[in-house]
């Protein structure tokens, strides 16, 4: 059976605009470093014991000798192991996306927005069918350039799981816009245009695990009358509007309910 030792006051945090680091350290038996690894990194199922805090997750893991064998102090995670000893390192990380800071409260359901890459996309339309204002409406001449700026942001939506994720639903979802409102978004006015998942083990324990889900979202929203303007619309140049244009019932892009990320997150 396989167990390991931690050292008393082994863990030291340290906080700062990297995000959240911690250290700490154990007392291994030479010949289980191996499994000590594998209880870090290895597979595992089941649903996540720790808090609903975002935890740090291990990026590095270092095996040393112990100098000082017998004046070792240990608080023991399970049965003393068996020597030769070695002592192992970990080095745990939370980002400073996912860290909060000292004395925060933690966002509900442990989801993350941020904001990458917000632009304007120039869209050129022709001036056929407009005119200046006036009594005369005087067209406007063919060579005038007409245009109209989109504003369009990426997004970067990361949701903390206690499972992993169900990659057949949400492969279905790629590509598709919002079917309703989604964190605070009007319908159909994000993208969704990939998704990347890994498991994190919580410096807690080793046996503690989260998944992490990173929704990478485009952002495509105008306002037209008080009623949003997404990626289903387009401009009409005869009449000076943003409408929805249908072939056999469909829009241009199909949408999903975004809702099932947050129902993995238990919200």
């Amino acid at each position: 059976m396989f167990s390991f030792t931690e050292l008393v006051g082994s863990s030291t945090e340290e906080w700062s605009s990297d995000g959240l680091r911690v250290r700490r350290r154990f007392l291994v038996a030479w010949p289980k470093r191996q499994e000590f690894v594998h209880a870090l990194w290895g597979p595992r199922s089941g649903k996540d014991p720790a808090s609903s805090l975002p935890e740090p997750y291990p990026v590095a893991i270092r095996f040393m000798p112990v100098t000082d064998e017998p004046s070792l102090s240990t608080t023991p995670e399970g049965p003393s192991p068996a020597g030769p000893f070695v002592q192992a390192e970990v080095d745990y990380h939370l980002p400073a996306t996912t860290a909060l800071a000292p004395g925060r409260q933690p966002l509900p359901g442990d989801v993350h927005l941020v904001e990458q890459k917000p632009q304007l996309v120039r869209l050129f339309v022709s001036p056929q069918g407009w005119h200046w204002p006036g009594p005369a409406q005087l067209p406007l001449p063919p060579d005038v350039p007409l245009a109209v700026e989109i504003p369009v942001c990426e997004y970067l939506v990361t949701i903390r799981l206690p499972l992993e994720p169900p990659w057949d639903l949400l492969g279905e979802m790629r590509g598709k816009v919002n079917g309703r409102t989604f964190l605070g978004f009007p319908p159909e006015t994000v993208l969704l245009v990939g998704l990347e998942g890994k498991p994190l083990w919580a410096a807690s324990g080793p046996t503690a695990r989260h998944w992490e889900l990173r929704c990478h979202l485009v952002e495509r929203c105008l306002w037209q009358a008080g009623q949003p303007v997404g990626w289903n619309h387009l401009f009409r140049p005869d009449t000076g509007r943003w409408e929805r244009p249908l072939a056999a019932g469909q829009t241009l892009y199909a949408s999903a309910d975004f809702q099932l990320l947050l129902d993995l997150a238990g919200l």
